[in-house]
């Protein structure tokens, strides 16, 4: 005999109710529920749909089960312990408050896989994590799905985005240098990233606030932020220039710094007495790097766990106004950083 369907408008639906909506075991439905592992992840989606059809889950004050938006590179081993940081607050986040996290893999059709799974009951909402792709944004805003971006804004501010207070660490950097003696300081930016940009700003904040000039050969910009691209565009300019125009260098990440400081050593320079060196981020191997690099410190976990808090709010919440919180940021000042020397 068939089952009869249930009727969500008389009493309380039931687990029971749930898992014979789903054709699974309570125990099964249970687990699901409660985030267990050992569970398929389709078995477990046709689980939320029937517990979602029958208002056993009330989606509108709670999010259960979220989708961690990302590219390959991120969650990737060599995305480095940045993310790894990040991933780590937003797990334990996730467990606190009993939210089951998925990670989606972004590619041309993300934006309409998307709204397909928030129709269908699949998430709750999403995280961006370091992404910053309009077309995203704009059908996550269209369809009023909730969202939050992780390490990065949104240029419209429409969902709310969690970030290091960036702008502040490039004046820190700066700051820090200027006070050591050094006028002529490069900057290696990497420009299709806001929150980089924010970096660069605190730099020629500091840098007129010092009444220093900002020379357009200063803004040095590469295509990426990894330690090769910073090693070989340091070569550049030391080939092509010389070091005679600058005395330090300020660079978008520690990867990057780490290979400003490859190339300079190789050169036949000395860190810091020739040029001294800023990174950004405070990656576990800056403290190891030859020498130890100073660095602005951004506490990673932290940004991953108020992401997700973040994100449940706005489920709560849908109608408030979107929010952008930045973390504060603090100088670890080692050995890539000294006076400039008298010539």
């Amino acid at each position: 005999m068939d089952e009869k369907p249930v009727d969500k408008t008389k009493g309380k639906v039931t687990l029971k109710a749930v898992a014979q909506h789903a054709g699974v075991s309570i125990s099964t439905a249970s687990r699901a529920l409660s985030g267990a592992t050992g569970i398929s992840t389709s078995v477990r989606d046709k689980i939320f749909l029937a517990a979602k059809e029958l208002n056993y889950l009330n989606a509108t004050t709670t999010a259960r089960q979220i989708t961690i938006l990302s590219d390959i590179e991120t969650v990737s081993l060599g995305a480095g312990d940045y993310m790894q940081d990040v991933m780590e607050g937003l797990h334990a986040e996730c467990r606190d408050l009993g939210i089951e996290p998925k990670i989606q893999l972004i590619d041309s059709r993300s934006s309409a896989t998307l709204v397909e799974r928030s129709k269908n009951h699949l998430t709750d909402g999403y995280v961006l994590l370091s992404i910053l792709d309009d077309k995203i944004i704009d059908e996550l805003v269209a369809h009023k799905i909730p969202a939050v971006i992780i390490n990065g804004v949104d240029r419209m501010m429409r969902i709310d985005a969690v970030a290091p207070a960036n702008r502040a660490g490039g004046h820190m950097a700066t700051d820090h240098l200027i006070e050591l003696g050094h006028k002529q300081i490069l900057n290696f930016t990497h420009d299709p990233r806001l929150t980089i940009q924010d970096r660069l700003l605190g730099y020629t904040d500091a840098m007129k606030s010092a009444n220093l000039e900002v020379k357009d050969e200063f803004i040095v910009s590469i295509t990426d932020m990894r330690t090769d691209i910073g090693y070989l565009k340091m070569k550049e300019i030391l080939q092509l220039r010389g070091h005679g125009g600058f005395t330090a260098v300020i660079c978008c990440n520690d990867a990057v710094a780490i290979g400003v400081s490859t190339a300079i050593l190789e050169a036949g320079l000395h860190v810091p007495e020739d040029i001294s060196i800023v990174g950004f981020d405070n990656i576990a191997t800056a403290a190891i790097s030859s020498p130890p690099l100073t660095t602005i410190a951004v506490d990673r976990y932290v940004l991953g766990s108020f992401g997700i808090q973040r994100l449940a709010e706005r489920v709560r919440a849908p109608k408030n106004l979107p929010t952008y919180t930045q973390f504060t940021v603090k100088i670890e000042v080692r050995k890539s950083t000294g006076p400039v020397r008298d010539k």
